[in-house]
């Protein structure tokens, strides 16, 4: 199952990931595939089931979906109508793979509406209509599916041909609907998964977990040589298969509640805020510093100078979960292009698994300049705080990370105490690396220049509870 939203900025490309479906589906996998566009072309389904078909795809039989899509926001009805039927085209099928095609981590958003109602939406509405299906939408639509109301039965693998969809946040929230999450934690070409590699090979596994395992590696190898080099200005490639088994998630979720927490906590004393910043300020950053790698952020706070035993022991304690291919993150693929192979000045390219932690380092121009990719922007500083603040908002919807571990209050408290306070400190403007609204607006409208903000720090002195530190050496 292929569901396509292809606004004019991709439309090309989604005919050629058409093209590659049509070719490798039959002899036992069946795709069906629905493409959406900007609402002037209407919606169409296909049906590839022939093996080898290689005549044009304009030939293709198509059909319209039962009730034609909404045009400017994905709706999860139009989603799940999709599903259901692509799963009704072969009732007797024991697999099923279901994939989003479009731009993230607003996943499928239309970056190019075109249609009446948006416009008039803007007219109305002086916040910024949402555009895309947020990830509290998508879990909607996958808990009303028929495949999800039939005991124990699960998507097997949900891939994210989307930029930057491998975060905590997404991979927490489905695992009652999905079996294993396929995604990249950095950009995904316009070209898309190599799906004429990867079908075949599905074929042969049986096993969703080989599959998954599969998926990653394939997309590496398809990808290293003309994708990731300095002729194109992309530097890496990532992919990571996810295990979303609740056991395996519930033990890093645990893992990431006692590190939220101790991160508050350590936000509220005025030696570990800058080693907190500093540590945030080393680790790898994805979508302009919107999300940040987990393995790599908890290696930098491990080499802090924050003296708390606690801390340190539970970042390796996620490092050690996250890089055990027995635990969730089952496959992690990596390319980095410099020359000679190794990632550029100690920069990693991803352990597999992001989280949001915003910071963007002011001078990182380089990568603005990197040719556009799913999900990128024309001018992305610029979109920055709007982004910012639709993301916050979509992701306080979700229950695992965002609420039950205590990271958004981190974020929301902690983190933008930690900016509002280095910002003066060390002479830097809100907005070049968060946002100086969505700051304010954190912590309740308190700029870090007013009286109320230090009454404000100091309530959280006096609420400090004790953190462990680490003995020091005789």
């Amino acid at each position: 199952m292929v569901y396509i939203s292809a606004d004019g900025l991709l439309a090309n490309f989604a005919v050629e990931s058409l093209k590659q479906l049509k070719r490798a589906g039959g002899n036992g996998v069946v795709v069906v595939a629905e493409v959406n566009t900007d609402g002037i072309i209407p919606a169409k389904r296909y049906l590839f089931d022939k093996l080898g078909d290689i005549s044009p795809l304009a030939d293709s039989e198509t059909e319209p979906p039962e009730v034609p899509p909404k045009v400017g926001t994905p709706d999860p009805e139009d989603l799940r109508r999709f599903i259901d039927a692509a799963v009704g085209k072969d009732p007797q099928a024991e697999r099923h793979a279901l994939f989003l095609w479009g731009h993230g981590p607003e996943l499928l958003s239309d970056e190019d509406p075109k249609s009446v109602a948006e416009d008039e939406s803007k007219k109305k509405n002086s916040d910024k209509p949402t555009t895309y299906l947020t990830l509290s939408k998508l879990r909607e639509a996958l808990s009303e599916t028929q495949l999800a109301k039939q005991e124990k039965k699960k998507i097997d693998i949900l891939g994210l041909d989307a930029c930057s969809m491998s975060m905590a946040e997404l991979a927490s929230e489905l695992g009652d609907y999905v079996q294993f999450m396929v995604a990249s934690q950095d950009d995904v070409p316009d070209m898309s998964f190599p799906y004429e590699a990867i079908l075949p090979r599905l074929r042969d596994l049986a096993n969703p977990e080989a599959a998954s395992k599969m998926i990653p590696e394939v997309y590496r190898k398809a990808y290293r040589d003309y994708i990731a080099n300095p002729r194109t200005g992309v530097r890496a490639i990532t992919m990571s298969a996810i295990d979303l088994d609740k056991n395996k998630m519930d033990r890093l979720m645990k893992l990431l509640t006692t590190l939220a927490g101790l991160l508050l906590e350590l936000s509220k004393r005025e030696e570990a805020r800058g080693e907190i910043l500093t540590a945030r300020q080393k680790s790898q950053g994805f979508v302009f510093g919107l999300f940040v790698d987990l393995v790599d952020l908890c290696q930098r706070l491990r080499e802090s100078k924050i003296y708390s035993a606690e801390l340190k022991d539970t970042c390796a304690k996620i490092q050690e979960v996250i890089n055990d291919r027995k635990e969730a993150i089952i496959a992690n693929e990596v390319h980095v292009e410099t020359g000679d192979g190794a990632p550029p000045d100690g920069e990693v390219a991803g352990g597999g698994l992001s989280i949001y932690f915003p910071y963007r380092i002011p001078d990182d121009t380089e990568k603005l300049q990197e040719l556009r990719a799913k999900g990128s922007k024309d001018h992305p500083t610029k979109e920055r705080t709007q982004r910012i603040h639709e993301l916050e908002r979509d992701f306080a919807e979700l229950k695992k990370v965002w609420v039950e571990t205590g990271w958004t209050k981190f974020i929301q408290e902690g983190w933008s105490s930690i900016l509002a306070n280095e910002a003066k400190r060390q002479h830097f403007a809100l907005d070049e690396v968060y946002s100086a609204q969505q700051c304010a607006q954190n912590l309740g409208s308190l700029g870090p220049d007013q009286e109320q903000r230090r009454e404000y720090e100091a309530k959280q002195r006096a609420t400090a509870r004790p953190i462990p530190r680490e003995e020091t050496a005789a």
